[in-house]
């Protein structure tokens, strides 16, 4: 059990600011049962890219766009999600593209430029692009079909950070000085450099999951930020306030506290300034989870008033202009589809790019076939081969056949069981875990003041 949870969670990690896809892809896995040609290079800029064309190609190209990588980190270019799907999609008859843009960190301006560029380098002309991929790469996705939909015929954009980067960056920015004035004393973070400040905050976090006064402070954060109260994939959704609370220290400490530090420094740097504003107490007035904090603080004979109080006197944090401007000139979808059609997948138990991401990206989208699908199960991009398979094969229906309406979780679940139980399964270097396809009919909370 304990590895199997790793299996999971592994991939709960991925994307926004973590790693890429390709660092958790199993060593061991055996390449594709059919032969492919495969191409590399370096574009101009200094990205590489990969070209993956199996014997039999039928004429699609799937193009991923990765998550965000953290600076020194491994950047390879990257085709699938992990290896074990792209190798079943080059057996399917899927010709696989990526690169591994330019820059990492935030890097969607590199990624815009170097993923088009990667489809001047095919050998021979497609009979259609899909462009997918993950979180950062979600992000990126979307974009593309609204900038170059003479390149690209449908978008699978998953785990996509869809409301955008300011609206991201801001509820990062508000769940940060909310967690120094609740439980720290000051803005050390302005100060202290990320690695020492990701520790203080850290620390602070698991002292505070010590009392309970500290769980409903963290509760507090956690609903400022729309987090989902749900940490592990492998793990039934939590039932109570407290079990939820746990949940969201977890999805603190191990995901979101490397992004709102480490992630924050590589976006100033890369912007020319800080991007993002606080807004104090505003987010907790539409928090789709503020019975839990009430109940918490009640448990805690603490006073919410005050310590909302407190949020709203806290030093505010305002934008740099032209940060803000560069952020949004790369980072905010129109939801211009430009006719094509578009199908979102996204688990509903993800604490980075919360399910609000998508009900945000549904409220823009126009001219254009928006379909959007959910997996019941936590963690950020934790999706089983059979589910993406299923998705990006329901994506194709759409091109080919003009196909519209809402995805029915019922019938992509049926295409999932369909490829059978070899390919229902989560894979890592120590093996796979058996999945059942968790398609579900979720609505996310509508576009609430996290996401204005």
């Amino acid at each position: 059990m304990k590895t199997r949870n790793r299996i999971l969670a592994g991939v709960a990690v991925l994307g926004v600011g973590i790693a890429t896809a390709a660092a958790c892809a199993p060593a061991a896995v055996p390449g594709p049962r059919v032969p492919v040609e495969t191409r590399t290079g370096t574009l101009p800029d200094g990205a590489d890219w990969t070209i993956q064309t199996p014997a039999g190609w039928n004429g699609t190209v799937l193009l991923y766009s990765h998550g965000a990588v953290q600076p020194g980190a491994p950047n390879p270019a990257v085709t699938a999600p992990d290896r074990f799907t792209g190798n079943v999609l080059l057996e399917r008859g899927y010709a696989l593209a990526g690169s591994s843009y330019a820059g990492t960190g935030w890097a969607v301006e590199e990624a815009l430029d170097d993923q088009i560029a990667v489809l001047d380098q095919l050998p021979t002309p497609p009979r259609e692009v899909l462009a997918w991929g993950s979180s950062l790469g979600g992000l990126v996705t979307a974009e593309l079909v609204e900038r170059h939909p003479d390149r690209i015929a449908g978008a699978l954009p998953m785990c996509g950070v869809l409301a955008g980067g300011l609206p991201l960056w801001d509820r990062f920015e508000d769940m940060r000085s909310a967690l120094t004035t609740l439980l720290g004393r000051g803005p050390f973070l302005r100060v202290a450099g990320p690695t020492a400040a990701a520790g203080r905050l850290r620390a602070m976090l698991d002292a505070a999951q010590e009392t309970p006064q500290g769980r409903a402070r963290i509760a507090l954060v956690a609903a400022l930020g729309d987090l989902p109260g749900w940490a592990g994939a492998g793990t039934p959704r939590p039932s109570g306030p407290a079990a939820r609370e746990a949940a969201d220290h977890t999805v603190l400490r191990d995901q979101l506290v490397d992004l709102m530090v480490s992630g924050r420094a590589e976006l100033i740097r890369r912007a020319g300034g800080n991007p993002a504003s606080t807004s104090g107490a505003a987010r907790f007035r539409d928090a789709p989870r503020q019975d839990d904090v009430v109940r918490l603080y009640a448990a805690a004979g603490l006073d919410l008033t005050v310590d909302l109080a407190r949020l709203d006197a806290a030093p505010p944090v305002t934008a740099d202009p032209a940060a803000r401007a560069y952020v949004a000139r790369f980072s905010t979808p129109t939801g211009d589809l430009h006719g094509r059609p578009v199908l979102t997948l996204h688990t509903t138990g993800d604490g980075l790019a919360v399910p609000s991401h998508e009900s945000a990206y549904a409220a823009v989208v126009h001219d254009g076939s928006l379909a959007q699908a959910f997996v019941e199960r936590a963690g950020h991009c934790v999706f089983s081969t059979g589910e993406l398979v299923a998705t990006v094969e329901e994506l194709a229906d759409r091109v080919h056949t003009g196909r519209s309406g809402p995805a029915d979780p019922a019938a992509l679940a049926a295409r999932a069981r369909a490829l059978g139980p070899e390919l229902n399964v989560h894979v890592d270097e120590e093996g796979t875990l058996p999945v059942e396809p968790g398609f579900d009919a979720y609505a996310p909370e509508p576009v609430a003041g996290s996401f204005r």
